[in-house]
């Protein structure tokens, strides 16, 4: 019964989406995070080290976002490339 009913529980919290709002990254930290990206990868606990003013769930998020920004860059990019003659 305890089972079942942490089971409920659990289906009820993933219908609801929570939204988090974290504050904007400043110009220093995206600098932090960037050169950390390319020193240790994406060892994210390095990063927030190196990063130093945000928890490690904001930097996950963070790595996400920035994650997916630059993919479509580079996808955008290499789209644009081959209309240049």
């Amino acid at each position: 019964m305890l089972v079942n009913n942490l089971y409920k529980h659990i289906l009820q919290w993933k219908d609801h989406e929570t939204p988090y709002t974290d504050k904007e990254f400043t110009r220093e930290e995206v600098v932090a995070f960037e050169d950390a990206i390319m020193q240790h990868g994406a060892e994210l606990r390095l990063v927030r080290e190196e990063v130093g003013t945000r928890t490690i769930y904001e930097v996950v998020r963070f790595y996400g976002q920035w994650k997916k920004y630059v993919c479509q860059f580079l996808q955008v990019t290499k789209i644009t490339n081959r209309f240049v003659v």
